[in-house]
This record gives structure tokens, C-alpha cells and sequence, in this order.
């Protein structure tokens, strides 16, 4: 099953519940698609600049590669 990895900032973050309603829309994509696998991988409070600075990009490097076509 192929992933996708979301990178990204607070409007794509997960939020526990005890932040109820506040949902980012990487939060409820799972819910959206089918046959794809969502890994949130964004922060809030973070800019793509600071994902790539902070190392956040280097931890998901090594789970990338091309797609396949059907």
C-alpha cells in the first residue's frame, strides 16, 4: 500500500482531543481517501523551512522512493 507523508505546519497537524474542534486537514485526510496510507508528519508552529532545518525532512529520507505506475 503506498503512503503518503504529509510535511508540513499547524493547518495540517494532528491535535489531541483535549483540543477538540481543532482538526488539521492532514488529521482527517485518512478519513478521505482509500487504498493510501497517511503519515502526519507535520508540526505545528513550523514552517517547511523549519521542517527541512529542524531535521524532520532527514527522518522520513530513508521511507521515500519513486511511485510505481498501475
Amino acid at each position: 500500500m503506498p503512503t503518503w507523508f504529509l510535511c508540513g505546519d499547524s493547518t495540517m497537524c494532528d491535535y489531541g482531543p483535549e483540543l477538540e474542534p481543532r482538526t488539521g486537514w492532514g488529521q482527517a485526510l485518512p478519513a478521505l481517501v482509500r487504498h493510501v496510507r497517511v503519515r502526519n508528519c507535520a508540526a505545528s508552529g513550523r514552517s517547511s523551512k523549519s521542517f527541512i532545518d529542524e531535521g524532520r525532512l532527514d527522518a522520513i529520507r530513508p521511507c521515500l522512493r519513486p511511485a510505481t505506475c498501475c
